[in-house]
């Protein structure tokens, strides 16, 4: 069902204040120092998987110099540790990276390469209150490319939207309402995984914050999270 008119303002105007405080708040992730958005990471071993982790939010570093101890270089360290090969991650990352701009960044040649894929999607769209029915069908075209596309053998991960709380602290109800907005798509997320054997949902909920006061040990605690189920489908036949 299209929005009314009134949903459409009050979304508008939910955004606006998002923005404005997001682009003044000292507590915002948007002044954080940041690696560039592209990089290879690796972890040395014998036959390395290639893994590329593509989406804007977790994946992106804020706090860090260096993808090496950012996700991406913490992610290669904790498959190599569960696989015992070696591990090439490819960044590509962006702050305002959607599922659209995703999928635009995935050509023949990238997915041809690529062992799996860890995508970290949808921090932009929760902030800005996109639509379930819109979510849905951005994210069921983005896998429907990649089976058309993609080697029967690959893999993609979606990434659960971590709470607003992991990045910053926000006002009560701008949280609440983003939380929301969060946990909806999610939903969907989830359930557009479903029966598709190439693509997994993976539930993320971390409770320690980087923002501010987080380090490369917060990133490592996030790759613990997210290893065990990457190096499952990377050992599959």
């Amino acid at each position: 069902m299209e929005s009314t008119v009134p949903e459409l303002l009050r979304r508008g105007a939910v955004q606006l204040l998002v923005t404005r405080w997001l682009s003044r708040s000292k507590e915002s992730w948007t002044d954080l120092p940041v690696p560039a958005p592209q990089q290879t990471v690796s972890s040395a071993g014998p036959n390395p998987d290639r893994v590329l982790l593509v989406g804007s939010g977790i994946a992106v570093g804020y706090g860090m110099d260096s993808h090496e101890v950012a996700l991406g270089g913490q992610l290669a360290k904790q498959l190599t540790a569960i696989t015992g090969r070696g591990a090439i991650v490819d960044v590509l990352v962006g702050d305002h990276m959607t599922v659209v701009s995703l999928r635009e960044a995935l050509d023949r040649a990238r997915l041809q390469s690529t062992d799996a894929i860890v995508a970290t999607p949808g921090s932009v769209e929760s902030l800005i209150f996109m639509p379930t029915a819109q979510w849905r069908g951005q994210v069921v075209a983005l896998l429907d490319d990649i089976q058309l596309r993609a080697p029967a053998s690959l893999h993609l991960f979606f990434v659960a939207i971590p709470p607003i709380q992991t990045l910053m602290r926000m006002p009560l109800l701008l949280s609440l309402l983003i939380s929301s907005s969060r946990r909806r798509l999610n939903r969907a997320l989830a359930e557009v995984c479903e029966g598709r054997e190439y693509a997994t949902f993976v539930p993320f909920e971390p409770t320690e914050p980087f923002g501010r006061t987080g380090s490369g040990r917060t990133y490592a605690q996030w790759a613990g999270m997210l290893a065990p189920a990457v190096s499952r489908a990377l050992d599959a036949p």
